[in-house]
């Protein structure tokens, strides 16, 4: 996506259900829905995250951490969610299929070519294909 730019968060107490919208990041004019992994009630936000987004980059899976949810239904859940094995498995395809929704005449050598990661595609996608990698991707509404 690129640099994320800003972050809503749901509120401290707020119910999230698996599956459906529960953040929204932004990068200039782009904005990417997060979907909730789980049930439940969100008990933390990290505010260091809120103040400087960029935290969400440099350090996602320790201090770029986005919120805890108490989960509320986590024995029918549990099978929805990805150990590590399944979590590579399921990045090396999302990987495959952005390599091949990027390789598109306006962007010149990327990744999908051999080439580099662009930085910040977000901003280099026309709204179509935007669309159609976040739906292909993200799982989410087109």
């Amino acid at each position: 996506m690129g640099d994320i730019e800003a972050i809503n968060l749901p509120a401290i107490g707020e119910e999230v259900k698996q599956g459906e919208v529960a953040w929204e990041i932004h990068h200039g004019k782009r904005k990417l829905n997060q979907l909730a992994p789980l049930s439940g009630t969100v008990v933390d936000v990290n505010e260091k995250v809120i103040q400087d987004p960029s935290w969400a980059n440099r350090s996602p899976y320790q201090e770029g951490w986005i919120l805890k949810i108490r989960p509320s239904n986590l024995g029918e859940e549990m099978p929805g969610l990805m150990d590590s094995f399944q979590f590579q498995v399921f990045f090396d395809q999302v990987k495959a299929k952005l390599r091949a929704a990027i390789s598109h005449p306006t962007l010149g050598m990327v990744y999908g070519d051999g080439g580099e990661m662009v930085r910040g595609i977000a901003g280099k996608l026309d709204e179509k294909l935007w669309r159609i990698v976040v739906s292909q991707l993200f799982h989410a509404p087109k």
